[in-house]
Order: structure tokens, then C-alpha cells, then sequence
């Protein structure tokens, strides 16, 4: 079955005005899969992190064969303590506790949150289209 653009942007408007979609982020590496669900990643938990809900979306555009759209950008902060705390990517659920609704390809390189006060910016985004 084809699914015309117009459908696909549809489509991708009706699930971002739909949906509450949390972003959550990732603390270790992992592999992407079809079978994902949360508990196949490792939640971020440095001082101070907690899920954000994702809100601005974009209207869907097609770029290529694909409806795309991006949220307003999320800051997460680390508001204290040192360490090791590393960033991955970050995946969207459907809910707080819901199931993955999106996973970004995990990073080559990991962002690093070491001292109070580091950060990382994400900006949500999601596509419709064929695999």
C-alpha cells in the first residue's frame, strides 16, 4: 500500500497533536532494533535529571520520502555533584512510562555531564516514511 505525502504529513500531525511524548535520555551505549522498549536502555540518572515533555512541534514537511518534524529544544542540566555521567542519545515515549514512540541512532562519541552545571540540548524529532 502507498501512503501519499499528504497522508504521511497527516499522519505525523495527528500523532505529535495526539500524543504526550516524553523525551528520556540514554546513559550507555546500545543497538537500534524494531523490538526496543525501555527497559532495553539504561535511563539517564544524574543529579537533577528527570524526562521531559516534548511541545512546539513543527507542521510535518516532507524531506525526501519522509514527513519530518522537530520540537522546541529541551535543556537537560546537571544540577550537582561530579562524575562520569555520559549521554548516548535519547528515545520518546508515548506517556512518562510508555512505550518508545521514536530512539535516535545512538552517538558515535558520548556527551559528557561531569560538574554541576553541564548540559545537554536535544531537539525532538520525529519522521514518517518508508524503511
Amino acid at each position: 500500500m502507498l501512503l501519499p505525502n499528504e497522508g504521511l504529513i497527516d499522519d505525523l500531525d495527528t500523532l505529535s497533536a495526539s500524543q504526550t511524548v516524553y523525551v528520556h535520555l540514554i546513559s550507555e551505549i546500545y543497538v537500534l532494533a524494531a523490538t526496543m522498549t525501555p527497559a532495553s536502555v539504561t535511563e539517564a540518572s544524574y543529579p537533577g535529571y528527570a524526562a521531559q515533555i516534548a511541545s512546539g512541534w513543527t507542521p510535518a514537511t516532507m524531506v525526501g520520502v519522509q514527513a519530518k518534524t522537530s520540537a522546541d529544544p529541551l535543556q537537560f542540566l546537571r544540577s550537582a555533584g561530579s562524575g562520569g555521567d555520559s549521554i548516548w542519545g535519547y528515545w520518546m515515549s508515548d506517556g512518562a512510562t510508555g512505550p518508545i514512540v521514536g530512539i535516535s541512532d545512538p552517538l558515535t562519541v558520548p556527551l559528557s555531564l561531569l560538574v554541576a552545571g553541564d548540559q545537554v540540548i536535544v531537539i525532538p524529532r520525529r519522521s514518517l516514511g518508508p524503511c
